[in-house]
């Protein structure tokens, strides 16, 4: 009888091991330089995280002078107000266009907040791939998270060519925080972390914010790589070339047929910054049905990766996740996904016969 009951919670606790192996556990952390963020402002699931005080030491994270106002004087800074908005908006762009929420994936089932630290760091923006809490910082609590780190020097800078030069207003001219989210459900979806797909395809999504005529030129010249050589040296290894940006672009123009807009619920489509600047600067987009396709061909393929060890896909090591040796996946995937649209043309033909 002891034996049968041990054997049954034996057989219990491994069944509960394996339905839970893709689940990614919540790491408590420390970082000295969020425990200096001890203002939020929440919206929806997502919590914007800045200060107003000077620190002791260190870097001060403090908004420049023309990101400190108060418009609306409902004690939020507007820039934090308008990154928690283009956050929000976001998440139910892509949720609209069939991509699976991060805190719906396996990987993230523990998530309950997406936050966003606004801090004094070069990048314009971070997006991070593991599950945290930071439970010693102000405001965090005990909830497990995902992190995205924006500067807070974006509507400092100068943007335009020298002879036209624009301040950089965020709700005109930035999309980053829109990227950064997109970059959660790559890592939600799959465990191939490969920038020659991540970065422009994060580019490709931020489209559905920017006005149609963004969409990058030389595209009417453009032609596919018809060589592994091609595609290495001009997409592999410059993920954030102009080539790279028309390499998915093409491969979304292929895929969608033209079909570029997008129909979001009248809420969305009327979804306004705190100045009135709309954040759907229109309703044209196109890439979100290939990249949609594509993820799902990465997702599936997951099952042909093999590791030395053995181990789950999701708990392979980040040189895992980043090795060359995925690359050979990720082609499949999308020559699989332009093979499902049925286009046929020598360009097309050429780029099929690439060897993966």
């Amino acid at each position: 009888m002891i034996a049968r009951c041990l054997a049954s919670v034996i057989f219990l606790l491994a069944a509960n091991a394996f339905a839970n192996d893709h689940v990614v556990g919540c790491a408590d952390r420390k970082n000295a330089e969020l425990n200096k963020l001890e203002k939020v402002h929440a919206l929806n699931g997502i919590r914007v995280f800045y200060t107003e005080v000077a620190p002791v030491s260190g870097k001060d994270h403090r908004l420049p002078e023309q990101s400190q106002a108060d418009a609306n004087a409902n004690g939020v800074p507007d820039f934090i107000e308008n990154i928690a908005i283009q956050a929000d908006v976001a998440r139910k762009v892509y949720n609209a266009l069939g991509f699976t929420d991060p805190t719906l994936t396996q990987k993230y089932l523990a998530v309950k907040y997406i936050d966003i630290n606004v801090m004094n760091i070069q990048p314009n923006g971070l997006a991070f791939n593991s599950p945290v809490r930071y439970s010693a910082a102000p405001g965090r609590g005990e909830a497990c998270t995902l992190r995205v780190d924006i500067s807070t020097q974006l509507e400092a800078q100068v943007i335009g060519s020298a002879k036209k030069p624009v301040q950089a207003t965020f709700t005109r001219y930035w999309f980053v925080v829109a990227h950064e989210v997109f970059h959660l459900y790559q890592y939600g979806q799959t465990p191939l972390k490969r920038s020659w797909w991540m970065e422009p395809s994060a580019r490709l999504m931020e489209y559905a914010f920017r006005l149609q005529a963004h969409y990058p030129s030389g595209m009417s010249t453009y032609k596919l790589p018809a060589s592994r050589n091609e595609l290495n040296s001009k997409v592999v290894a410059l993920p954030n070339g102009p080539d790279a940006m028309r390499f998915w672009t093409k491969m979304a123009m292929l895929h969608d047929g033209g079909q570029d807009v997008m129909r979001m619920s009248d809420e969305l489509l009327q979804a306004r910054y705190t100045d009135g600047q709309p954040v759907l600067k229109d309703n044209k987009f196109i890439g979100y049905a290939f990249l949609q396709s594509f993820m799902n061909e990465l997702k599936t393929n997951e099952n042909l990766i093999s590791h030395n060890n053995n181990r789950r896909v999701q708990a392979r090591s980040e040189r895992g996740q980043t090795s060359p040796s995925n690359d050979s996946f990720i082609i499949k995937s999308i020559q699989a996904t332009l093979k499902s649209t049925r286009v046929n043309s020598p360009e097309v033909a050429s780029f099929m016969s690439v060897e993966p």
